[in-house]
């Protein structure tokens, strides 16, 4: 399963392009700059497999939104905010896809993609495509002692010491942390980290968390 997160800055006309990406990206957390009538953001959450933030520089296109929204039962899993940018309320390397119908900056469309991610961005009426590869950097933790051959020695070059916390989420830990330790299992590969514990696997983007 593949995460997602969407930002769209788009005017009344859905390109094709876009649809592409849509159908790319089916699940995940999505965020819309520019409501237009409401009928993406709707799109984007129904089926419950995406979260949706939408932000909005027209207030009134803040109330539309959230009016249809509920009217759609997607409270809770989407939501409006007024934004008036240029900045992007968010972390660095959070995004999965962005798409924006007005010109952002590069230098901050790449700050808030993660690895892995996109950006369709329209200039001068044509869209322009920009992926954030995944730094070389990188290693995954492919098994319970790192890889197949119990060699706890990860090559990732880029870990260092902890300075900040991403996210919060995960199986529920016991108040001692001992069954925690001892029935949970977590690796990470390609952008998502699995969790194998009580007859259940769950994977979550190891960027943002979401499922």
């Amino acid at each position: 399963m593949r995460t997602a997160l969407l930002v769209f800055l788009l005017g009344a006309n859905q390109d094709p392009a876009l649809e592409d990406l849509l159908r790319a990206h089916p699940s995940g957390v999505c965020v819309l700059v520019g409501a237009g009538d409401g009928s993406l953001p709707v799109r984007a959450a129904e089926g419950g497999r995406r979260l949706v933030h939408v932000l909005e520089a027209d207030e009134a296109k803040v109330r539309a939104a959230r009016v249809l929204l509920e009217s759609r039962k997607l409270s809770g899993l989407a939501s409006a905010e007024l934004w008036s940018g240029p900045s992007l309320p968010y972390a660095e390397n959070l995004v999965n896809l962005l798409i924006a119908s007005t010109a952002l900056p590069e230098a901050e469309v790449l700050r808030v993609l993660a690895p892995g991610g996109a950006a369709a961005v329209r200039r001068d009426g044509a869209w322009t495509t920009v992926r954030k590869p995944r730094p070389a950097e990188f290693g995954d933790w492919t098994h319970w002692r790192h890889g197949a051959d119990g060699n706890m020695v990860s090559g990732d070059r880029a870990v260092g010491v902890p300075t900040g916390l991403r996210w919060v989420a995960g199986p529920p830990q016991d108040a001692g942390g001992k069954k925690w330790y001892y029935d949970h299992i977590l690796v990470s590969a390609g952008g998502r980290n699995f969790y194998d514990y009580e007859e259940t696997i769950l994977a979550r983007d190891a960027y943002n968390g979401v499922v």
